[in-house]
This record gives structure tokens, C-alpha cells and sequence, in this order.
């Protein structure tokens, strides 16, 4: 009886769980357009390719050949959207003209850190500067940060849905705009760089925490990707869009909208969530069309929040003559 209650773990048996866990959630991610839990699993297939990667040289090392195969073939099956989205290479783009950075930051209106955002302002200068989850509590702090911004829009909430822009320059066009039917708001601003015009568009979703957010995160995917799509101005995007470039939900949303994300090709740029490197998955993003010149990108130090902040430095495209 007393052996009963031992709790005996096998290594061997420890790697086949492992690995059976990574193959679902794999598999369910494939199948993401079907139900909004399959779909959470698309989200991982740099974490995927990893761990079975490992377990290839664990059963190797094991002299398990059979096993050792299977999971070399489950971390190729994995590879390749990550592949297809890291490659081909491409540069950054050469800009003559002026150009602008904006810094995106989901700050977390709960747990975020006032004071470290001040910092990073600080310390990165950023022209253009989108925050999201903020509140009027936010907006006192950070008060002093942003006297240099005389071009804003800001749209403050009690829940974890404000979101404002501002910027050095001026704004010559402003809206505040409901996609979808989640009620959350979005901001599209009108802006100008060295004399020509160009659309800013900043947008927070919903997270896929059941059903219903899911639905409206992708109702909301769906309308901005029809809005931008007729756009024929320089556009760029930029937000925390609760979704990874390797679900199909957001392939929908690349095909219909016609934009290009900035980091395809370049890097993969995780951003959520800062207090789990193991889990680290690119949510934040910035996506742009075909008149917006993207000269360098990266994820910044953390400012306290679960989100690390994206910073793009970008110009305009001389249009053709």
C-alpha cells in the first residue's frame, strides 16, 4: 500500500508526455479557424520547434530512433510557418527623406508602472507615441511626459481598453472609431511627414479568452483589414492585436487588408507575456502598405508592464512620378 502513493517519474515517460502535450497543441493550431481554442495552440510554433528539437537529441542520445525521427519531423512540421514568416531575408528599408519613431506600448493599466514608462520616454525620444490600457490615472502620471506632444488623441477607460496618440508634429485629422462590436475603441490620425500625408492607425482587440472575445477579436480584425484596405495613402498599424503571425486567423486578416507586417523577413519580435521568457509569443505588432519605408524595428527594455515596447523608425516612399 505504502508504494501506491510513491510518485515514481519516468524520464523516458516524462519526454513522451512532453512531447504528445507540444504534438496536440501543435496539431490544434492548424485547425484554429474551427474553434477559438484550437486556435490558442497556433501561437507556439517557435516553442514547438524547440522542444522537439531537444527531445530529437534526448531520444538520440537514448538510442530511440523511431522517437528520435518522429519528433525531428514534428519540429520540421513546426519550422516551417516560422520559416515562411523569418524568410526570405530582407534588409530594412533605405530612407533619404525625414523619418519618424513611434514607440507602442500596451502598458497594463493594473499592474504597469507609471514611472518606468516615464523613463523609457525619456530615454528613447520617440516622435509618435501610442499607449494602450490607459486611464485617467495614467494620463496624470505620465502627465509630465508627454507637455512635448501637443498632437494627441486620447480616449481614456475604466477597463483595459484606452488607448491614445500622441505625437510631436501636428495632426490634421482625427477619429475615434468602433470596429466591430466589442465597443473598444480605435484611433485612426491623419498625419503629415516632410509635406506628404499619410493614415496612423491604432488598434487594440480583444484577447481570445473564450469564445465570444474571440468572435469579436476577429470581427474587429476583420473590419479594420476592410478599412485599410481601401486606403490609398501610406498607412501603418500598429497595436497589440492579440494574435501571433502564425495563426490563420491572422492570414486572413494579411490577406484582406493587404499590409505587410514589418518584421517578416527582418526578426521575430516577441512582446508578450515580459514575465515568461518560455512563453514569449510576437502580439504586438506593426504592419504597414506598400508607401511606408521601414528603416529599423526592435523590441525595447522592459517598462514594468507584461508587454515589452515595440519601437519602428519608418519614412515615407517618394511617390512615383
Amino acid at each position: 500500500m505504502h508504494d501506491f502513493f510513491k510518485l515514481r517519474i519516468r524520464p523516458w515517460g516524462f519526454l513522451a508526455a512532453t512531447g504528445c502535450l507540444a504534438l496536440l497543441g501543435s496539431v490544434a493550431g492548424f485547425l484554429g479557424r474551427y474553434a477559438w481554442w484550437l486556435d490558442i495552440g497556433s501561437h507556439f510554433r517557435v516553442q514547438y520547434t524547440v522542444l522537439f528539437v531537444v527531445l530529437t537529441v534526448c531520444y538520440l542520445a537514448g538510442k530511440k530512433r523511431g522517437w528520435a525521427l518522429a519528433c525531428l519531423l514534428l519540429a520540421i512540421i513546426n519550422f516551417i510557418p516560422v520559416a515562411a514568416y523569418r524568410f526570405p531575408a530582407r534588409g530594412y528599408d533605405q530612407v533619404a527623406g525625414p523619418s519618424l519613431k513611434v514607440a507602442l506600448m500596451n502598458v497594463n493599466s493594473e499592474l504597469g508602472k507609471p514611472d518606468e514608462v516615464a523613463r523609457f520616454l525619456l530615454r528613447e525620444n520617440p516622435d509618435v507615441i501610442i499607449l494602450e490600457e490607459i486611464n485617467d490615472v495614467w494620463m496624470r502620471r505620465l502627465s509630465p511626459s508627454l507637455n512635448g506632444y501637443p498632437g494627441r488623441i486620447v480616449q481614456t477607460r475604466v477597463d483595459n481598453f484606452g488607448i491614445g496618440v500622441f505625437s510631436r508634429t501636428g495632426i490634421t485629422s482625427s477619429q475615434v472609431v468602433y470596429f466591430g462590436t466589442a465597443d473598444v475603441p480605435s484611433i485612426i490620425a491623419g498625419m503629415e511627414l516632410n509635406g506628404q500625408a499619410f493614415t496612423l492607425v491604432a488598434t487594440h482587440p480583444l484577447p481570445p479568452g473564450g469564445a465570444e472575445y474571440s468572435r469579436m477579436r476577429n470581427e474587429q480584425l476583420d473590419c479594420v483589414a476592410g478599412y485599410v484596405s481601401t486606403n490609398h495613402d501610406p498607412l501603418i498599424l500598429l497595436g497589440d492585436l492579440n494574435i501571433t503571425p502564425w495563426s490563420p486567423l491572422y492570414r486572413d486578416f494579411i490577406r484582406r487588408s493587404g499590409l505587410v507586417n514589418s518584421s517578416q523577413g527582418r526578426a521575430i519580435h516577441p512582446s508578450w507575456p515580459s514575465f515568461s521568457p518560455l512563453f514569449l509569443i510576437p502580439i504586438d505588432h506593426c504592419l504597414h502598405n506598400a508607401g511606408i519605408a521601414i528603416k529599423s524595428e526592435r523590441v525595447g527594455k522592459s517598462v514594468g508592464s507584461d508587454h515589452y515596447p515595440v519601437i519602428v523608425e519608418f519614412g515615407l516612399k517618394d511617390k512615383p512620378e
